[in-house]
């Protein structure tokens, strides 16, 4: 016995729309999301020359999925990995004030750990249903 199904095709349609929608959304979103970890990495980074606070960067993977975010400065991992600071305090070289004096290490993950909620909720304002 064979039927016919009305609507059918209006239903895919709509469908596919809302996946590419929810797409969209989703992609905007981890944008939003890169660009405002990036910046306030960029906050929490200690400054010399400036270089390492200018090497930031964000971008959508090519799966489109996840946000990258980091710094391409050579010596960037170091610095955040530095939870010694021994040189804490001590004049700069370049006689452009102390060490450590602004920002510190783990500057890119206290980025993301202390705005969670922020992160969620630019996610949540951007992927509505």
């Amino acid at each position: 016995m064979a039927g016919k199904v009305k609507g059918l095709k209006t239903a895919i349609d709509k469908t596919r729309k809302f996946q590419q929608k929810v797409e969209m959304d989703k992609r905007r979103g981890l944008t939003k999301i890169g660009l405002f970890v990036k910046g306030a990495a960029q906050k929490n980074v200690p400054v010399d020359t400036g270089n390492l606070r200018s090497s930031a960067f964000s971008k959508l993977s090519s799966s489109m999925k996840e946000v990258v975010i980091g710094f391409t400065a050579k010596y960037a991992i170091y610095v955040h990995e530095n939870l010694e600071q021994t040189l804490k305090g001590v004049k700069r070289q370049s006689g452009r004030g102390w060490y450590w004096n602004a920002g510190g290490p783990k500057f890119l993950e206290r980025a993301i750990n202390d705005n969670e909620a922020t992160i969620e909720k630019i996610l949540v304002n951007e992927v509505r249903v």
